[in-house]
């Protein structure tokens, strides 16, 4: 039978030890711990192994000790524990800022669980920045189980006036040398993943920072169940929640993001900067059953340089933010599947646009633009043009059995610009050539007080499209509007069933893996007796008959999809 003692500490060496025999006890072996578990790598650790055996069997337990972590108190069998509620730092034991620099530090695959509570705030406003303005970086791939828990930030600042403008009563920060607000806390970034190197965030939130993850070259981030509200560059430049650099990949899954950057005026009166949300160049974006609300007027939700972004079966509501795509080093595509837009933001970023090059390819999805509710700082070309959809300057946007509504178009004589605008737009810092757009027979377009019918179908280069009210509105104030989502979503008329064979030749796939989609954004079944519905949403004949009519839908999807 073989007996291993349990491992002690026994003494450390400023020279690298050697495995030994206790001279004293041929049946007791020395042997060097990992040195890596320590923050100081010039000192070296040995641990004991007792055994019983005979010395035909004592190799056998010095090659099974070797293969064992000694344990100094900072590790559980389940990872690096976190207990602490204060950010700290590398030299705080409990905290995540040592939980970090501890994984740093120790080659391989690395776990940290914060087991400070569900709901339990994690402060960061005392946190000391490692790269420009992030107080993390991950150097060697690490899994964070975040249990629940909040980062937490308060940034703030008092203008020149006297106010205090903190992370809900957002303003303009306009410090030295160019104003006179004055900083009393710095907005943080979370953490830097370092080149090539992959990190995954199981169930962690983040409350008042600036960004969240930014990847470098060749990097990959899994974000799952993540939710991050609140930001506000204060004392920093702006940053988007999630920024993937070339080759890196972002893979987003039941992720939430609220607030972002709100009236963060990038270019002064220029409300219609696309930085977004989400950003990324010459990269990959997986973005699966995630929701984007109340994002920036000054920012799109998503902004895509060359490479690859796939959104599927997500939500952007309330002044989100729309999304931009263009060709860089490498060509630019959009695949936006099975996912709702409703459009009511402020800025003339509420809209879907691919230019230089790029290609939005939009299938099952429903956008809704209320025009009235979308306005611009800017008062030139570029203003509500393209609300809700625009490609120029050899962008191209595709549509598939979806859904493009818009309301109040032209009305009250304002906002009349093309709602559907292929260029040029007589901006000079742009290129002045046309763009296309394409659509199927199972799509909708709804007509306009400059494009009528007729030039809509010129325009897609469908005949069929598809005709008639769509959803149902309400009247307020002589304003019609779209009802609450999500049953403001529920398709009627030519959108019913618009979708034959639609578990056959014509299923829906993900685009990220090729997967069949079998539910709707709200967790309801996609198809019905062998057809789908046009858009993003599958209609159920009352509101309350629909199978999860909340954004709680989209967990109902990610449990049915595992199983």
């Amino acid at each position: 039978m073989l007996i291993v003692a349990d491992l002690l500490w026994i003494q450390r060496s400023a020279s690298p030890p050697l495995a030994h025999r206790d001279p004293a006890d041929t049946s007791v072996f020395y042997f060097p711990c990992r040195p890596d578990n320590f923050d100081v790598l010039t000192t070296f650790d040995f641990c004991v192994a007792s055994t019983q055996l005979a010395r035909t069997q004592q190799r056998v337990i010095l090659l099974l000790a070797l293969l064992l972590v000694c344990s100094t108190g900072v590790r559980s069998e389940a990872g690096i524990i976190v207990d602490q509620t204060q950010w700290g730092d590398a030299s705080t034991t409990g905290t995540l800022a040592w939980a970090i620099a501890q994984a740093n530090a120790t080659p391989g695959a690395d776990v940290i669980d914060i087991n400070v509570g569900a709901g339990t705030q994690i402060n960061i406003n005392g946190a000391t920045p490692v790269f420009s303005s992030f107080i993390s970086q991950i150097t060697d791939t690490l899994t964070i189980n975040g249990n629940g828990a909040v980062l937490w930030g308060d940034p703030s600042f008092v203008t020149s006036g006297g106010l205090i403008k903190d992370k809900y009563e957002v303003s303009n920060y306009r410090g030295s040398p160019t104003g006179t607000d004055v900083l009393t806390q710095e907005a943080f970034s979370f953490t830097q993943v370092a080149e090539g190197v992959e990190l995954t965030v199981n169930d962690l939130a983040a409350d008042g920072v600036n960004g969240f993850v930014r990847l470098e070259e060749n990097a990959v981030a899994n974000l799952n169940d993540v939710t991050v509200k609140n930001t506000v560059p204060y004392g920093n430049g702006s940053r988007s929640v999630v920024h993937a650099s070339a080759g890196s990949v972002a893979n987003l899954t039941g992720v939430r993001m609220e607030r972002i950057n709100l009236l963060e005026e990038l270019i002064p009166n220029a409300e219609f900067a696309w930085v977004g949300a989400i950003t990324g160049q010459n990269a990959t974006l997986n973005m699966m059953e995630s929701v984007l609300t109340g994002s920036s007027s000054s920012v799109g939700g998503v902004n895509w340089q060359g490479g690859t972004a796939n959104i599927v079966s997500s939500i952007f509501d309330s002044d989100a933010g729309g999304l931009s795509i263009v060709d860089d080093d490498q060509q630019g595509v959009l695949n936006v599947t099975n996912s709702l837009f409703r459009m009511e933001g402020s800025s003339g970023t509420s809209r879907i646009q691919a230019y230089l090059g790029g290609e939005a390819n939009i299938v099952a999805s429903t956008i809704q633009a209320q025009t009235l509710l979308i306005f611009d700082s800017n008062a030139t070309g570029y203003m509500s043009s393209g609300v809700p959809l625009r490609a120029f300057a050899e962008g191209s946007i595709h549509l598939t059995q979806s859904v493009v509504s818009l309301l109040n178009h032209g009305e009250f004589g304002v906002f009349n610009e093309p709602a559907y605008d292929s260029g040029p737009n007589g901006d000079p810092t742009l290129i002045n050539t046309p763009g296309t757009f394409t659509a199927d027979a199972a799509t909708h377009v709804s007509p306009t007080s400059t494009q009528s019918l007729t030039d809509l179908q010129t325009l897609f280069g469908q005949s069929n499209l598809l005709t008639g009210p769509v959803f149902r509105t309400s009247t307020v104030n002589g304003i019609e509007l779209y009802l609450p989502l999500p049953y403001g979503a529920n398709p009627t008329g030519s959108l019913i069933d618009a979708v034959a064979d639609a578990n056959g030749s014509n299923q829906l796939l993900n685009p990220i893996d090729g997967s069949a989609i079998h539910f709707d954004v709200y967790g309801n079944r996609r198809t019905t007796n062998g057809f789908r519905d046009a858009g993003a949403v599958q209609h159920v004949p009352e509101p309350g008959s629909f199978v999860i009519w909340s954004l709680a839908g989209l967990v109902a999807v990610r449990r049915r999809r595992r199983s």
